[in-house]
């Protein structure tokens, strides 16, 4: 659960790429990532002017991308959002695969 309307990620992605899944009312702000060779391909170029949460990126892409993508469905909020998207209880399967023994 988040508790404030802001969020902060801390990453540092090499050869790779972040996938963020978004609703409308969600500010994704890039202005502290440290960009090498990459891209941003964002949705949210333009602040709200009162976003339900506000996302901060912070460190190091290199080589890298970050990519939003936009839920198409137009829930105000991320507290309407997310209590419209509930799984039943019991879908998910949290058991570990068994472990392998090396050498």
């Amino acid at each position: 659960m988040i508790a404030s309307n802001v969020l902060r990620i801390d990453a540092d992605v090499v050869h790779g790429k972040l996938l963020i899944v978004s609703a409308p009312g969600i500010v994704i702000d890039t202005d502290g990532l440290t960009l090498t060779y990459s891209k941003l391909k964002l949705h949210t170029k333009r602040a709200a002017a009162d976003p339900c949460l506000h996302t901060e990126l912070l460190g190091t892409l290199i080589h890298a991308k970050v990519i939003e993508h936009r839920r198409d469905a137009s829930p105000r909020c991320l507290e309407q959002f997310a209590s419209s998207h509930t799984a039943p209880v019991g879908t998910f399967d949290t058991s570990m695969p068994p472990a392998v023994k090396m050498g």
